[in-house]
């Protein structure tokens, strides 16, 4: 083709941008001068938004005892950079609202991206390394890729997904036969374009060869691909190849695949309600 993505994504990255509240959310929460008060008045901004932060706050999904009232207190209770992952994660799928079914099965596809987030999400609980939520909207995000591809690139994306689903290959390669580049390239140049964190940029990048990842963020990228694959287990059919795991990810994050069974268990059993909670009106 010669295009490559970053070129894709630099063409098309405002027609995908984020609301103008996230990205001044986003400003905020990386610089290290910004307080509670600032951080909820930017969310304040945007009503819907508002309610939906809300809305998680007081659901089983944190759990706190008592009714979190207003965003300042949410924002002292869950955390400045945990409120931004929330918010980002509830106006993702509003950004690509529109992708026509039959270019893309939005279902399917937002299912395995928040069980992927889920079960990253109970991955870095168990492991208690205290970046549960950043896991969970790593997770959430990492596929973002295929969505701008089925936007901007619709026949060549339908044509590598069909190629691998039928040749029984896995799709990244397909897309890179097909394209020059695979979903995950674009997901990070994307999310690189969006200014967010690196762990996010590095996890959407690397979720298919963690080993590849910068060494500083190696682990993100190790969690993403691990999440990922458990999830694709419980992915219905027709679905292309499963992705294999890297070497021994369970030795390099201190788990066992047993207790990764479990927690994919735990996460597909709150999928339902986090799907209402992110997704609902």
């Amino acid at each position: 083709m010669g295009l490559t993505a970053a070129e894709l994504v630099r063409g098309t990255v405002e027609l995908v941008s984020l609301p103008e509240a996230l990205v001044r959310l986003n400003a905020l929460v990386e610089d290290p001068r910004s307080t509670t008060e600032q951080i909820a008045r930017v969310i304040e901004t945007d009503s819907a938004l508002t309610a939906r932060l809300l809305r998680i706050v007081n659901s089983p999904f944190y759990g706190f005892p008592s009714r979190v009232e207003s965003v300042r207190q949410a924002v002292s209770l869950v955390g400045m950079r945990e409120i931004r992952d929330l918010a980002l994660a509830t106006v993702v799928a509003r950004v690509f609202e529109g992708i026509p079914p039959e270019l893309m099965d939005m279902e399917r596809f937002w299912r395995h991206s928040l069980l992927t987030g889920l079960v990253a999400r109970e991955l870095a609980r168990h492991r208690r390394d205290g970046a549960a939520e950043s896991r969970f909207v790593a997770g959430l995000l990492h596929d973002v890729g295929k969505l701008l591809l089925a936007r901007q690139l619709p026949e060549l994306a339908r044509h590598a997904l069909a190629r691998a689903t039928y040749e029984r290959i896995p799709l990244p390669e397909a897309e890179r036969e097909a394209l020059g580049f695979d979903h995950a390239e674009v997901g990070g140049a994307l999310l690189e374009a969006w200014r967010l964190p690196e762990p996010l940029v590095v996890a959407a990048r690397w979720h298919h060869a963690p080993e590849l990842a910068p060494d500083l963020w190696r682990e993100d990228a190790l969690v993403t691909h691990v999440a990922n694959v458990m999830a694709h287990r419980d992915e219905p059919p027709p679905a292309p190849p499963q992705p294999l795991l890297a070497e021994d990810p369970w030795g390099r994050l201190g788990l066992d695949e047993a207790a990764a069974d479990e927690m994919l268990a735990r996460a597909a059993e709150g999928l339902e309600a986090a799907r209402a909670l992110l997704f609902g009106s």
